[in-house]
């Protein structure tokens, strides 16, 4: 997924820094938008989706602002987000199986014999 991410920022950012007009990166803006239904709708692998995703969002909401900008803070926002999401997880794995001081206890064994009804 960091991959697709990135890859969608990375066009982004490439696409600037040759210099494409905004009027043209809003446009082409609407193409990715479509181009991300379609991946969601006829269920494509999710890396995929999210590359125009990634572009969309920059693209379309970067009107008025620094597209190089808005495409470093998306970029960042994400790596945040991921951080404390992995964060989150760990101290959910922590207390949930009281791992701080403590042991998990294993699930007992299950008995082949069936039980009568």
């Amino acid at each position: 997924m960091w991959g697709a991410h990135s890859a969608g920022f990375a066009i982004v950012t490439i696409l600037v820094l040759i210099g494409v007009p905004d009027s043209v990166l809003l446009m082409l803006g609407m193409v990715t938008l479509w181009a991300l239904l379609y991946f969601f709708v006829t269920k494509k692998p999710y890396w995929q989706y999210v590359i125009f995703l990634s572009m969309t969002v920059v693209l379309v909401n970067s009107a008025g602002m620094s597209t190089v900008l808005l495409d470093g803070e998306r970029m960042g926002f994400t790596f945040v987000g991921a951080v404390l999401t992995i964060m989150v997880a760990v101290i959910v794995d922590l207390v949930m199986y009281h791992r701080i001081g403590g042991s998990r206890d294993l699930p007992k064994p299950v008995d082949d014999e069936p039980t009568p009804f």
